[in-house]
């Protein structure tokens, strides 16, 4: 069963999801971040709750 992680890109601040154990490229601008404890926003069971919650992040974001 895969862990699916949530996760803000340390420079744009864009919101996807990942499977890395490590790092993860951000889609939005390209950085590489490494997988840190201020990185992650959530854990997810599965891919549709991941949907689901980054959904959710992307409607009501926590920085502002």
């Amino acid at each position: 069963m895969k862990n699916y992680l949530i996760v803000k890109c340390s420079n744009c601040g864009e919101v996807r999801v990942t499977t890395a154990s490590k790092t993860f490229r951000c889609y939005k601008c390209g950085k590489i971040n490494r997988l840190e404890k201020e990185n992650i926003l959530a854990y997810a069971s599965d891919a549709e709750e991941a949907r689901m919650t980054i959904l959710k992040l992307k409607q009501y974001p926590l920085d502002k």
